[in-house]
């Protein structure tokens, strides 16, 4: 069990981060505050509490709300659900109200865990299939160098239905966001662009120069991805044929290295 001033200076330290709207801080802080688990409860509570709700005039406190109840909901969903209940009970403005019911929607009851070395990835129960699923993301999973791997802390694979995106990458707790669209037929390249996307998201995990925004960050990940995706698929054949492969199967023009 943590030092209980140790919990509460973790806590300080993200809201601190938070204030200064330092991207890097901010990541550090969140996971140390996560790291403290169940002993940091008390204190986010304490400082979500504390303030008055009721007026939505003040845009750093929308920013304030949505880092403490985000750390909270990730420690614990139903301490965050309760702390939420406390905040509109207590007469929050809607604007609040509909960022912590958004927060508090998210819960880990609607996915099915398993594990693949130290990422928990969870499967969206509304897929049909997830034994299915799940040897598809770990074969792909093992195409990844073990060292790229390190540091992301789970993978969710969602519904098509559920989003309009493809995958998503937040550095926040190092989680990946994958759309499962294999499950019709709209495209026979659907499994194979599936696996791209994957390998794409952890090259955003891999990117160094994340907090530099004079490179492209997109690009770095679609080399990334398209690399790793060579020398799993080694007999796509030639180089026109690899440029039009992937054409199709990305939706763009990537360039890759021989």
């Amino acid at each position: 069990m943590m030092n209980s001033s140790d919990a509460r200076a973790r806590v300080n330290q993200l809201i601190r981060a938070q204030g200064r709207n330092s991207y890097e801080d901010i990541l550090r802080a969140h996971s140390s505050v996560f790291e403290a688990g169940e002993d940091a409860i008390p204190f986010i509570r304490e400082m979500l509490l504390k303030h008055d709700w009721s007026n939505a005039k003040r845009v750093e406190l929308m920013q304030y709300l949505t880092c403490l109840m985000g750390v909270l909901h990730d420690i614990d969903e139903d301490a965050s659900r309760k702390v939420a209940q406390e905040i509109i009970s207590n007469g929050c403005h809607s604007v609040y109200k509909v960022r912590l019911n958004s927060i508090c929607r998210f819960t880990l009851s609607d996915y099915l865990q398993r594990d693949f070395n130290d990422i928990q990835i969870y499967i969206a129960k509304s897929l049909n299939n997830s034994s299915h699923i799940g040897s598809h993301i770990e074969t792909w999973l093992k195409n990844v160098p073990l060292h790229d791997l390190k540091g992301i802390s789970r993978l969710y694979v969602v519904d098509k239905e559920q989003d309009d995106f493809l995958g998503k990458y937040t550095h926040i707790l190092a989680k990946i966001i994958l759309v499962w669209r294999c499950e019709t037929t709209e495209s026979p390249n659907s499994m194979l662009s599936t696996e791209y996307t994957l390998y794409h998201e952890i090259g955003h995990h891999n990117d160094k120069h994340v907090y530099d925004e004079s490179f492209n960050h997109e690009e770095i990940a679609d080399q990334y991805a398209v690399e790793l995706f060579i020398k799993a698929h080694e007999n796509i054949g030639d180089k026109k044929l690899r440029e039009l492969f992937f054409a199709e199967i990305v939706g763009k023009a990537v360039q890759y290295s021989e």
